[in-house]
């Protein structure tokens, strides 16, 4: 068998286990198992993007964290990170947002973030939420709001460019 049938043969199995067919995604498979495992991957994905992006947010490395992970029993900064993470996850906020909006208005807002101190992770998970919050609002007022139409009651307010097209009012 030639290596090109081998790999040939486990893309197959691959699009298969994951749903995805050459004319882009495909129904999801009827087999439960498949699903149960894309299910459990997608959303050790998305914990990891969490983890990943508050610890870099709160200026810890990537090894610290893992480490408090790790411990048995875990330290007080350990429980926090461990506890702002999962608290993320159940809120449905993604690690890119902890890293990018929520931590620069950390800077831009919170008194110790313009003495340049980085936030705790607790401390970002709430500004997450209140940031989320108020995206949430402005996105359902928009959905309501109406474009603001200006009329020009005195055509001698008009820019000259329109203005010139108007024909002069001759009496």
């Amino acid at each position: 068998m030639d290596t090109n049938d081998t790999e040939v043969e486990e893309a197959v199995h691959l699009l298969k286990e994951w749903g995805v067919g050459s004319s882009g995604v495909r129904p999801a498979s009827p087999d439960p198992k498949a699903h149960a495992i894309w299910k459990q991957r997608t959303m050790q994905t998305e914990k990891t993007c969490i983890r990943d992006e508050l610890a870099k947010a709160c200026g810890f490395g990537i090894l610290l964290v893992k480490h408090w992970m790790s411990e048995n029993p875990p330290n007080p900064a350990g429980r926090d990170f461990v506890t702002a993470c999962e608290l993320c996850y159940a809120s449905e906020i993604p690690g890119y947002f902890l890293s990018g909006t929520v931590l620069e208005e950390w800077y831009e807002k919170d008194w110790r973030g313009m003495k340049g101190r980085p936030p705790t992770p607790i401390l970002l998970f709430e500004r997450a939420l209140m940031v989320k919050a108020r995206l949430e609002g402005e996105r359902e007022t928009d959905l309501y709001r109406a474009p603001i139409i200006y009329r020009a009651t005195d055509l001698s307010k008009l820019p000259t460019a329109v203005s010139k097209h108007i024909a002069p009012d001759t009496e």
